[in-house]
């Protein structure tokens, strides 16, 4: 009886040591998807466009992911991506830029001392609003499993997006 026990005490928190690892794993997020709701779209090309008259003549992509909608497009040889939540209100809107000397020190020094530190950065976004701050980058692993992570101004990582007040 004291085998059977142990066995299963073993299992158990083998079981939750598993999936506790799990958790803290970073999870890529490949659910982004064309948008389906027409009207939405409009309503966010419209609200996009009046915030940015760069894009008033572009007919924007956009798509869904769980944590809202975003759409990426160009201004005069520059990329950027703009966000909103799953109401359709305003987020913000980032600027990709080169992963180089230019990086503030203390986002590379927070990337170099991550679990992301084995991965290429591929895409590298600076929030481009002035009354915020913020980073999203786009990693890829040896096998080319992309990776997406949001990182604060402080150099905190999450595999999701930072909550925030729509900026309206």
């Amino acid at each position: 009886m004291k085998k059977l026990f142990y066995s299963f005490s073993f299992l158990l928190v083998s079981a939750l040591l598993v999936n506790t690892a799990y958790a803290q794993t970073p999870q890529s997020q490949s659910s982004s998807r064309p948008m389906s709701d027409k009207s939405m779209s409009d309503r966010l090309q419209k609200d996009l466009s009046n915030r940015n008259s760069g894009i008033s003549n572009q007919q924007l992509n956009w798509f869904e992911s769980n944590d809202g909608f975003y759409t990426n497009y160009s201004i005069n040889n520059e990329e950027y991506m703009s966000r909103y939540d799953k109401e359709g209100n305003y987020i913000e809107s980032m600027r990709k830029k080169a992963w180089n000397d230019q990086v503030p020190a203390n986002i590379r020094t927070s990337f170099d001392n991550s679990n992301y530190k084995s991965q290429n950065v591929s895409g590298y976004w600076e929030v481009s609003d002035d009354n915020r701050k913020g980073y999203y980058m786009e990693l890829k692993d040896d096998n080319g499993k992309m990776t997406k992570v949001w990182v604060d101004d402080k150099g905190k990582f999450s595999s999701t997006p930072f909550k925030a007040k729509p900026n309206n």
